[in-house]
């Protein structure tokens, strides 16, 4: 085996990217905009379920572009296969500008957010001294990240993606436990009554659609693997690629769906709707004084998805400077 094989990510490692990249701090923090636009338990319920089903749908086309058109880039390389390249120019302008640069920068400087918020009980900062507390924790992230997904994708970077799969996963199952502890032994089904799971739902056309695109938005992240189709392992490709996001979705979609119900076994549809951090809120009337370790929970999980955009933007830079601009030291990759 080369060293350029050893640094290729297999099912496993793929799957941990698309899981860790789906479920970010959305469902710990502000599921309260499907609610918002559906109206009832129900009908929320429903639309986390159809957005699934049509994030798949979707999915499955980038599937069949990524393995027809195995190389990273993702857009990109899809509009410059068929020789587009004044719309893929246009494209790869915007995504860098706007997309890839303050999208890393928003998700970085909530990872230095909620990290000073966890120990913010231990500190006395200032409001000047809390803010460069956070960029230079949002900066160190950032390169951090960088640098392991540089020198060592399959041995750090993939590994902390792993993990932080895990902790997200463990994190919601245990929101999911308590809340199936309240429904079981304390009887909290108040609102899965057949007199009230549907009550206010709004059925409008512009409603629903609404709570269709806050779905999607939950469900945005299963293209990873199409920014470094060429880092997936070469041994099975063509099955690697679809088990991984398919099932990487579904394991998001179940969990999400869980989750959403433990969240309304406990709080009430206002409480959620009332609540900046949904998260918290569950834990404050669950866990009590355990509640301040929500923020540091939320905080570490974000560090995988800093880590899986890295990824996706780093191998796009990548594929853009050695098929279209030929630039030496920008287009080198570290295998």
């Amino acid at each position: 085996m080369t060293r350029k094989e050893v640094n290729r990510i297999g099912v496993l490692g793929a799957t941990s990217y698309i899981i860790g990249s789906v479920i970010g701090s959305g469902i710990f923090v502000s599921p309260k905009g499907i609610l918002e636009h559906a109206g009832s338990v129900g009908l929320s319920l429903v639309i986390w379920v159809g957005a699934a089903a049509l994030a798949s749908l979707t999915a499955i086309n980038y599937i069949e572009l990524g393995t027809s058109i195995p190389e990273s880039g993702a857009e990109f390389a899809y509009i410059s296969y068929v020789k587009w390249y004044p719309i893929a120019f246009s494209f790869l302008w915007l995504a860098t500008l706007i997309q890839c640069s303050c999208g890393g920068a928003t998700l970085a400087l909530t990872f230095g957010e909620y990290i000073m918020e966890s120990i913010s009980p231990i500190t006395c900062l200032s409001p000047e001294n809390r803010r460069v507390a956070v960029l230079l924790i949002a900066y160190g992230i950032l390169l951090s990240t960088s640098l392991l997904n540089m020198f060592s994708l399959s041995r750090v970077a993939g590994r902390i993606q792993f993990v932080s799969m895990v902790a997200k996963v463990a994190a919601l199952m245990m929101i999911i436990g308590i809340g199936l502890f309240y429904i079981i032994f304390k009887g909290s089904t108040q609102h899965f009554s057949k007199d009230y799971i549907f009550k206010g739902s709004k059925w409008s056309p512009s409603q629903i659609v609404l709570a269709l695109y806050q779905g999607n938005w939950a469900y945005g992240g299963y293209t990873i693997l199409n920014y470094g189709m060429e880092d997936i392992q070469i041994k099975n490709f063509k099955r690697t690629v679809p088990v991984a996001v398919l099932f990487g979705l579904f394991v998001s979609s179940f969990v999400y769906v869980l989750a959403n119900v433990a969240y309304f076994a406990v709080l009430t549809p206002q409480q959620i709707l009332d609540s900046p951090a949904v998260a918290t809120t569950f834990a404050q009337d669950t866990i009590g004084s355990f509640s301040y370790a929500m923020p540091a929970l939320i905080g570490f999980l974000m560090l995988g998805s800093v880590n899986a955009e890295i990824f996706a933007w780093s191998r796009w830079v990548y594929f853009v400077d050695t098929t279209v601009f030929k630039m030496d030291g920008s287009s080198c990759k570290n295998t």
